[in-house]
């Protein structure tokens, strides 16, 4: 058996929020898919992602887990979806207040669609987001002031998630 690596806090310098959150949803439980492969399929199949979800959250400071990709959809998704179930990924569509919610998820992990119904605010997103990274990739992440209205449309009618939890952070 070789050594393990001894590691003084679960932030090293070198890692970033993305890291950590890739850390956080892997280390519980033996996953059958780990947030690593998801993200290369991801960044193999949708061109320019928008992430919102805990991703984004980790971008503005605000670091959770998480066990999928939110992906703000800006672009016709029936080919990427077609492609993620080539892979073996499970597809379900939901359909929101907001608009439609297209889960794909293979092993306990996944990449949720969100396809916003107000095509004005789905465009204002789009135009918000701000770039970053994830792993080597470039990628955007919505707008900090875009998350707070996500979040505050989340939290409506809703208990017992993550949103709650994401917009008092959001709003500290």
């Amino acid at each position: 058996m070789g050594k393990s690596k001894v590691r003084n806090t679960l932030h090293s310098e070198a890692e970033t929020p993305a890291d950590i959150v890739f850390f956080l949803a892997d280390a519980v439980g033996m996953p059958k898919v780990t947030m690593s492969e998801v993200a290369a399929d991801l960044l193999k199949i949708v061109p320019d992602p928008i992430l919102a979800g805990g991703f984004a959250m980790a971008h503005h400071g605000h670091i959770r887990g998480t066990i999928d990709f939110d992906v703000i959809v800006v672009a016709p998704i029936r080919s990427m979806i077609e492609q993620f179930v080539s892979l073996g990924y499970k597809h379900e569509s939901i359909r929101l207040d907001i608009g439609d919610l297209d889960l794909l998820t293979k092993g306990n992990k996944g990449v949720d669609f969100i396809r916003l119904e107000n095509e004005a605010f789905q465009k204002s997103i789009e135009k918000r987001a701000v770039s970053g990274w994830l792993y080597k990739a470039q990628v955007r992440y919505v707008s900090l002031e875009d998350m707070i209205l996500l979040k505050s449309l989340a939290v409506k009618g809703r208990t017992g998630r993550w949103d709650q939890g994401d917009l008092s952070a959001l709003l500290e």
